[in-house]
């Protein structure tokens, strides 16, 4: 568990968005509190955003962007870490009013949580130094922070576009990632 930790942002989210806003506006990276780097064998070394050609995506590809911990951050307050090989993580969001949508399919592949404190409560329920005072206090510290959990927690992440309520009647979702149709195809095989 901790704010957004320094790991490089997803090479789309480079591409697509940061460096679109950062061509258009010299002081979108300070203001969103972005920094870039150039990670090699030898180390990380900082790189002025005026020394970058925004235009050539394949040159953004050797950066590292990462956002420091703040109330602009957007992944709020806090990040929920697990072991998967895609990069994949809960975290809190800034955006809450996004939560009241019908369609919030407006992530890059993350999770989003509504209730990050009551997930941190619970995932550290036998670590009875975490209370709630600081627990809050560390979420809101503008600090990177990370916390090993005392014991494993699973995390199993469902994909549905159909299911049964308590009723019994089935619910349709929309199929925004396309899934079901490539689990057709394997199913007529």
């Amino acid at each position: 568990m901790g704010r957004m930790t320094t790991e490089a942002l997803a090479d789309s989210i480079v591409e697509g968005e940061i460096g679109v806003a950062a061509a258009r506006d010299p002081d979108y990276l300070k203001r969103s509190g972005i920094d870039i780097l150039r990670v090699s064998q030898q180390g990380t070394e900082d790189v002025s955003p005026d020394s970058i050609n925004w235009d050539d995506p394949e040159g953004l590809k050797g950066l590292a962007f990462r956002q420091r911990p703040g109330t602009n951050n957007a992944l709020g307050h806090v990040k929920f870490l697990f072991p998967n090989p895609h990069n994949v993580y809960l975290h809190d969001t800034p955006g809450d009013a996004l939560f009241a949508r019908d369609n919030r399919a407006l992530s890059h592949g993350c999770i989003r949580l509504s209730q990050p404190d009551e997930l941190a409560a619970f995932a550290l329920r036998h670590q009875h130094e975490w209370d709630t005072s600081r627990r809050r206090a560390a979420m809101n510290s503008g600090e990177e922070q990370h916390v090993a959990l005392a014991e494993k927690l699973p995390v199993h992440i469902v994909y549905m576009t159909a299911w049964g309520d308590d009723t019994g009647t089935i619910l349709f979702a929309k199929d925004i990632y396309g899934l079901d149709a490539a689990q057709a195809k394997l199913s007529a095989r």
